[in-house]
């Protein structure tokens, strides 16, 4: 989940949610939703404010959470073959 990504790439920064918050221009509350999980799925205007926040590109915030996603997408296919 991005929200995993976001809060590892944050606290290797040594950056609260506040200081976090404050540097994306986005509510505390709605960042601690996402690092949470309970709001799972950012529209991409938020996932750029993020890149940008943290001074990296749109492929190193989402890179680990596209592999997990094809990983579980390419395990499900072949569970659903061999069935």
């Amino acid at each position: 989940m991005i929200g995993q990504r976001i809060h590892q790439l944050r606290t290797e920064r040594h950056w609260s949610q506040r200081d976090l918050a404050a540097r994306a221009q986005i509510g505390q509350s709605y960042l601690s939703q996402l690092e949470s999980g309970q709001r799972p799925d950012p529209g991409i205007h938020v996932v750029i404010k993020l890149a940008k926040a943290f001074g990296v590109s749109l492929d190193e915030l989402v890179k680990s959470i596209v592999s997990n996603e094809l990983s579980t997408v390419s395990q499900e296919s072949a569970a659903s073959t061999a069935a």
